[in-house]
C-alpha cells in the first residue's frame, strides 16, 4: 500500500490535479498526507453501489480562506486528518461502497 501512496502522492505533485480513491485508499493515503505535513484541500465524494447513489455533498470539503472554521482545519495537517476520519466513519455507518476524488496542499504557515 505505500507504494500506491507515494504514487498518489507524485500524481498530486507532478501535474494530476487529484486523485481517485476508495474508502481504503482513502484511510491511508489521509494518514500518509497528514504525516508528510500536507491537507486535503478538497473531497467530492461519490455513492457507487448502496442507497442513495450519486453525488455526496454531505461528505465533501471544501476549504476556502473566506470560511474561518474549515481554513483553520486545513492549516493543521492532524485537525485535517481527522475530520476526513470523521467522514470517512459516518460512510462506513451509511453503508455500501464509495469514491473519492481528492486534492491535498501543504498548507503554508
Amino acid at each position: 500500500m505505500e507504494d500506491k501512496m507515494q504514487a498518489c502522492m507524485q500524481e498530486l505533485l507532478h501535474g494530476k490535479k487529484y486523485v481517485r480513491l476508495s474508502l481504503d485508499q482513502l484511510r491511508a493515503f489521509n494518514n500518509y498526507l497528514a504525516n508528510a505535513g500536507f491537507s486535503i484541500s478538497r473531497m467530492e465524494t461519490i455513492k457507487t453501489a448502496g442507497a442513495r447513489t450519486g453525488r455526496r455533498l454531505d461528505y465533501d470539503i471544501l476549504v476556502l480562506p473566506e470560511h474561518e472554521e474549515g481554513w483553520s482545519i486545513f492549516a493543521d495537517p492532524d485537525r485535517s486528518r481527522a475530520r476526513v476520519v470523521d467522514i470517512v466513519d459516518q460512510a462506513v455507518r451509511e453503508g455500501g461502497t464509495f469514491e473519492f476524488l481528492v486534492w491535498a496542499e501543504k498548507p503554508s504557515g
